[in-house]
């Protein structure tokens, strides 16, 4: 691995990656060879709307530690970024050269999101539709790649993720009148045939396409209509229904989206609560959204989001309806598998997704303070986050680098795969030693 700085450029091109082993990676400078093996970032945070708002957000409090920004009260801080997107690529804090012209374009994107207000109700597309979507709108879709994520909570958080199993759809239709208003004639119909149970899987998602494609066609302001009718109707109904829990969640979308058809998503979608430590895998053209917490989230090295509800965006509604897999059911809720006592592995569970992985090291699974861990070695680069608590290591030409508040900073990018880095825990820190350590997928 050490030896791949002095290859032609023409033999890294035929190899397909660059000498630290990232699928269709830039041709990089060679200096990346003159820089100790792991190496500070500052990177990029997003100010989108949703986001807690000043130091209640994790992603100021993480950024303001990284020294990138200087936290404003009244900001939204929503997305913090680590990797090569051209949207918000990470610098080398000791030159302010970014990363991506030392090691080329990593194949995953890394994140910390912190979440007030629900996200749209959205997919994303696969590689295929990915690649037509931006041939046809490079404007709207701007890269062409697919962008299949795994979320890990941080704090208790909360989602949509996946078609609702049918039962429960068509039981919605049955007893919330508002939902069976909006999915209009129809949409009622279609319940009518999924509740007969006699379907093939072909042909439940052949009704459920149609249920959800005449819920998507709702004219606007009969949508406002009914969601100010069921908004009403559950502050002043003292009945209370096996619906109720939904029903609530559905008000407090109202709250944030007033009049907007993604208040009746709910419905259609399962909404999950995620412990701190429990993820989701969400793949392509699966629908989902996002409703409050805090979490990490890695995918595959895309911004491409197809939307339709609330969001003020862009909401192309005709394709999110025909690029859906409609599977119905359950989303499968990941812990991880233990590597050992202090480091939980999260890998999709679909085995064709290679661009990531993330190993989870907690230093409070051990009962000593200031332990000593070596993060295994790998055979590509990584991304080391401080989530919390302090530490440090020695890097490869033997300076200190301290890991966490008042240190080097929270970011760094581990470029020696070959050999395992020995990360000393702050025996004196207040929060025990956190680290998220994104990577490309590989056999363990």
């Amino acid at each position: 691995m050490a030896f791949g700085g002095f290859l032609p450029s023409s033999w890294q091109r035929f190899f397909g990656k660059n000498l630290y082993g990232h699928r269709n990676a830039l041709i990089v400078d060679t200096n990346i060879m003159s820089l100790p093996n792991i190496v500070p970032l500052s990177c990029v945070c997003q100010n989108y709307a949703w986001g807690k708002v000043g130091n209640d957000s994790a992603v100021a409090k993480l950024a303001a530690l990284n020294k990138d920004i200087d936290v404003d009260q009244e900001q939204p801080y929503a997305e913090y970024w680590f990797g090569t997107h051209k949207k918000g690529p990470a610098k080398i804090k000791s030159n302010g050269e970014e990363l991506s012209k030392f090691v080329g374009e990593l194949p995953y994107l890394l994140k910390v999101l912190s979440i007030a207000k629900c996200l749209s109700i959205q997919a994303h597309p696969n590689k295929a539709l990915a690649e037509q979507l931006h041939g046809e709108r490079p404007e709207v879709y701007k890269d062409p790649n697919h962008k299949p994520e795994m979320t890990i909570a941080i704090t208790p958080f909360e989602a949509m993720c996946q078609f609702r199993d049918v039962k429960e759809i068509v039981k919605f239709v049955d007893t919330v009148p508002e939902f069976n208003a909006v999915i209009g004639d129809a949409g009622v119909a279609a319940s009518a045939e999924l509740k007969k149970g006699t379907l093939t899987e072909k042909e439940t998602k052949e009704c459920l396409k149609s249920l959800f494609t005449s819920y998507s066609k709702a004219d606007a302001n009969v949508v406002k209509d009914l969601v100010d009718k069921l908004v009403n109707r559950i502050k002043t109904e003292d009945k209370i229904t096996e619906a109720r829990d939904t029903e609530n969640v559905a008000v407090r979308l109202a709250a944030q989206f007033p009049g907007d058809i993604g208040v009746f998503a709910p419905f259609l979608l399962n909404v999950i609560n995620l412990k701190p430590g429990e993820a989701v895998f969400l793949a392509a053209n699966e629908p989902h959204a996002y409703i409050s917490g805090d979490c990490v989230e890695v995918m595959a090295c895309s911004d491409n989001v197809v939307r339709m509800g609330c969001t003020p965006k862009l909401r192309d509604t005709e394709v999110l309806v025909d690029m859906l897999t409609y599977k119905n059911g359950l989303p499968k809720i990941m812990e991880g598998k233990m590597l050992d006592e202090l480091t939980r592995l999260y890998i999709p569970w679909d085995d064709a997704v290679t661009e990531f992985q993330i190993e989870y090291t907690d230093f409070s699974l051990s009962q000593s303070k200031g332990v000593e861990y070596t993060l295994r070695p790998f055979k590509s680069s990584s991304l080391i986050l401080v989530l919390q608590g302090n530490g440090t290591c020695v890097d490869s030409n033997g300076n200190v680098v301290k890991l966490g508040k008042n240190g080097h900073g929270c970011v760094f990018y581990l470029n020696d795969p070959t050999t395992g880095l020995a990360v000393v825990e702050d025996v004196n820190s207040d929060d025990r030693l956190i680290l998220v350590r994104a990577c490309e997928r590989r056999e363990n």
